[in-house]
């Protein structure tokens, strides 16, 4: 299984210290190197993400399509539009992407995509965490992850911890 992921949920996942849910659902991950240097650049805020460089399940790999990279900057930033491009060009099984603009522009790429909620909903049904709730809590309060109430409440029904 080949799974390509963008910036947020890696970096997301490791300031909660619960990255190796990542590992646990998927194996290997392979990030493209504007990912990797956006990871770099985000650990003068958070110093956990020095901890990025320790894991050998994390393959970071450099996009050979620099013309659909530069296309896709037209709308994306760095790391977006190389994770897109890399699930591209290895036939990703999936990639790992929040963003609504990114998601839409990799569905019409043909590349399925899971945002940081369905690794959690994955991480509950495979019993690698008690509660989502929990979780997402905590990305809430740590990481300012932002979700909307209505997709907080969804969330937490599929797994069923009614709010």
């Amino acid at each position: 299984m080949i799974i390509v992921s963008d910036t947020s949920c890696i970096s997301n996942l490791q300031i909660i210290d619960k990255l190796e849910l990542l590992h646990s659902i998927y194996g290997e991950l392979v990030i493209p190197e504007g990912v990797y240097k956006e990871l770099l650049e985000l650990k003068k805020f958070y110093p956990s993400l020095e901890k990025i460089d320790n894991y050998s399940w994390i393959e970071v790999r450099k996009v050979q399509d620099t013309l659909f990279v530069d296309k896709l900057k037209l709308e994306l930033d760095q790391g977006e539009s190389e994770a897109i491009a890399l699930a591209k060009e290895l036939s990703a099984d999936a990639l790992v992407i929040d963003e609504i603009i990114g998601r839409k522009v990799a569905l019409q790429y043909g590349i399925s995509v899971i945002g940081i909620l369905g690794v959690l909903i994955l991480a509950k049904r495979k019993n690698l965490i008690l509660s989502v709730k929990i979780i997402l809590d905590e990305l809430k309060k740590k990481a300012g992850f932002w979700v909307g109430d209505d997709l907080y409440s969804l969330v937490l029904k599929k797994v069923d911890e009614y709010p």
